[in-house]
């Protein structure tokens, strides 16, 4: 039998620092799906609450993107691009959803 050397247990070492990582990406990329899916509820109570109040539209609009900004710690404009990004998932790329709940 062969003797272990050093760069042996170096390689075994940065090949399960991948394997880690990229499983942390995988659940990663399953929670985001999990995310999106709630803003896209949220997207819905929003147009509910503008279809009541048609002429508030706007100030619905910025006080869901600051509630949410504000509870996540998140700028708003990134708060903006999450929802724009939920919507685009749910409604003209499922497949990539499906991917992203699939951890893939």
């Amino acid at each position: 039998m062969a003797q272990r050397t050093d760069l042996d247990l170096d390689l075994e070492e940065r090949c399960r620092l991948l394997d880690e990582w990229v499983d942390k990406r995988r659940r990663i990329a399953a929670l985001e799906a999990e995310s999106y899916a709630l803003l896209v509820e949220r997207i819905g109570v929003h147009d509910s609450d503008v279809s009541e109040s048609p002429h508030h539209r706007d100030a619905i609009y910025r006080s869901m993107i600051a509630e949410y900004s504000a509870a996540g710690h998140i700028p708003k404009g990134s708060i903006e691009y999450a929802f724009t990004d939920a919507r685009t998932l749910s409604r003209a790329l499922p497949a990539i959803q499906s991917s992203f709940a699939a951890g893939s």
